[in-house]
């Protein structure tokens, strides 16, 4: 059984990202498996975001979606992986 203060493991999981992309910040939520993992607001910038993906996710495959609103925001794509 899991402590309550250990995290869960996301090794070989797929993590579904939705962003909702404005000026100064991102909302983004997080799901797993057809469950909303995490939420969370963040600043507007690729890097910090993808930095915060690797370190919340670590061993998962992330595929993110977001809303092309004004600022036609491209994520970043890391090296050794895909946009598909």
């Amino acid at each position: 059984m899991k402590k309550a203060t250990e995290k869960p493991s996301y090794q070989g999981k797929k993590v579904f990202v939705g962003i909702d992309v404005h000026k100064r910040s991102y909302s983004v939520v997080a799901v797993v498996e057809g469950i909303v993992v995490k939420k969370w607001r963040t600043v507007a910038s690729p890097d910090k975001l993808a930095e915060q993906l690797r370190r919340y996710f670590p061993g998962a495959s992330i595929c993110t979606a977001y809303e092309a609103g004004f600022s036609l925001f491209r994520a970043p794509q890391s090296p050794g992986t895909s946009r598909n």
